[in-house]
């Protein structure tokens, strides 16, 4: 697919987004978002938790560790469905105190301490570059694998795209601590637009791989040292000790972050306009991830028994299957 074609429907794409954010903000300064309605965008935007590289990253690590990959998704499942508490708290907390982060959290629990506040931020800045960084890595290597020229480039314009929207519906006025239905909104559609492509790339997966999700769940139990034909042949168990210490490990890293990370705080806490939309919002946050972690699996079935992926083993598999297979409508 010519690099041109890609990069226009990059752009439209963009414009659409913006658009529909913007009528948002209109139509939620006139009221007419709110209730049900805006409880379900909150939950789709929570979406934001699943960025680039935790999808592609999911797929690798399917690929090479098998059910591993749950953890990714599993922490903030296990936080939105049973630690509902902790949320209604915090809101409450930034409705009390006007927080608008997770420095103002943490300085107005000890005392509305200043020091301490500027010293949360700065760390959180020092760890969000390297995270950043990582995503635009991610983009920048998916661009190379459709075949886009100068992906740094073309990252780097990107970049500079969400910084300009960031300061268009994130941050106009600094001074003030309010709900942005504009930015929740973009959040959303870019959340849903991600998990509908996500499951289309699944279904096209498990038509090519066939069998039963059983034939399924024993190729993920499998490893990637076997071969994974689903031809009915026995196959050997490698799920290990160490498979369950990670995965355990991996999950409370992921229910962390999906409270800690920046994101995932401006998100949930900040962009709450009232605490009864919590219940809805965590219902729809948590059917998104159940859907997210079920996709990958006829993905990474798919990619393991080398049935179109050049490496095995390539966090890209998302979009280098679909090129393999001429399918370059599914890769854009």
């Amino acid at each position: 697919m010519p690099s041109y074609l890609i990069l226009l429907c990059a752009a439209l794409y963009l414009c659409f987004v913006y658009a529909l954010a913007r009528w948002g903000e209109r139509r939620a300064a006139l009221g007419l978002i709110r209730g049900r309605g805006r409880a379900v965008l909150h939950g789709l935007a929570l979406g934001v938790y699943c960025s680039t590289w935790t999808v592609f990253g999911a797929i690798g690590s399917a690929l090479r560790d098998g059910y591993v990959y749950l953890a990714i998704y599993l922490g903030p499942l296990l936080v939105a469905l049973f630690t509902p508490m902790i949320w209604e708290r915090l809101v409450a907390l930034k409705q009390r105190h006007r927080l608008a982060s997770v420095a103002d959290f943490l300085g107005a629990r000890y005392g509305q301490a200043g020091a301490l506040a500027a010293l949360v931020a700065l760390v959180s800045l020092a760890a969000v570059v390297p995270y950043v960084a990582l995503q635009l890595t991610a983009l920048s290597g998916a661009l190379r694998a459709i075949g886009v020229l100068f992906p740094t480039a073309w990252v780097l314009l990107f970049a500079l795209l969400m910084v300009l929207f960031t300061l268009r519906f994130g941050v106009q006025d600094a001074r003030t601590v309010a709900e942005r239905t504009g930015l929740v909104l973009l959040l959303s559609i870019e959340s849903l637009f991600k998990l509908i492509i996500l499951l289309a790339l699944a279904l096209w997966a498990a038509f090519l791989v066939g069998g039963t999700p059983l034939d399924w769940h024993q190729a993920m139990l499998a490893g990637p040292s076997n071969a994974l034909v689903l031809d009915g042949l026995a196959r050997q168990n490698h799920w290990t000790a160490l498979n369950t210490f990670s995965l355990i490990g991996q999950t409370i890293l992921a229910a962390a972050a999906s409270l800690l990370l920046p994101r995932m705080f401006q998100v949930a806490v900040v962009e709450c306009a009232d605490l009864r939309e919590l219940k809805l919002a965590r219902l729809v946050f948590s059917s998104y991830l159940i859907l997210a972690c079920v996709a990958v699996i006829p993905i990474a079935v798919l990619a393991g028994a080398g049935t179109g992926m050049p490496s095995p083993d390539s966090d890209f598999s998302l979009i280098s299957m679909p090129l393999a297979r001429a399918q370059s409508a599914l890769a854009l």
